[in-house]
């Protein structure tokens, strides 16, 4: 078990029994540079990129489910061209994020995306930073214990969420010792 506080308004008053998993898209579409002027000699990524954005921007990833809302994709960042008003852009930087829930999975979020940009026709390369993936302990024994001991230590009773970004727990729990017998342990006090 991990404990990072995630406290709402005092210490407490909630336990994150979950959270939504990160990846971060890094899309570079690639086009041909010319002058504004003499567009039949260039290929703009803007123009040709803004009917897979449009695709991309209103994609239901999924309905969420009762621990976690919908995913959300989110631009962060777009830039293209070189400051001039007078030439077209030879690429086009797309950063995107989503926050997605257990509904769906980092590698399907890679496999539709992909298959988005190969529908547009789009020359693009794209790497991708993955964050964290989504967890979940569903209301159980642990939930309940850890919910029993913060009532009898401090007199709150917690709200289980799974609000808000990733955690760093996820760094921590890597590190830690594993064993089956811990909870039971951890079970047997009450």
């Amino acid at each position: 078990m991990v404990g990072e506080p995630s406290s709402a308004k005092n210490l407490g008053d909630v336990v994150k029994n979950g959270r939504r998993g990160s990846i971060t898209g890094n899309l570079y579409i690639q086009g041909i540079q010319g002058h504004v002027a003499y567009p039949h000699l260039a290929e703009n990524p803007i123009h040709k990129a803004a009917p897979f954005l449009q695709e991309l921007t209103t994609y239901q990833w999924d309905k969420g489910n009762e621990f976690f809302p919908p995913t959300s994709l989110q631009i962060a960042n777009i830039h293209a061209g070189t400051g001039s008003n007078n030439v077209i852009p030879a690429e086009l930087y797309i950063q995107f994020n989503l926050r997605y829930c257990t509904e769906v999975t980092d590698e399907i979020i890679k496999q539709k995306v992909a298959g988005m940009l190969e529908k547009h026709n789009l020359k693009y390369r794209i790497e991708w930073n993955l964050s964290g993936k989504p967890f979940l302990t569903k209301p159980g024994k642990l939930l309940d214990s850890i919910t029993s001991a913060i009532e009898e230590t401090i007199g709150i009773t917690p709200k289980a969420e799974t609000g808000g970004g990733t955690s760093d727990g996820r760094f921590i729990a890597l590190m830690g010792r594993r064993s089956s017998g811990i909870w039971s342990v951890k079970f047997n006090h009450s």
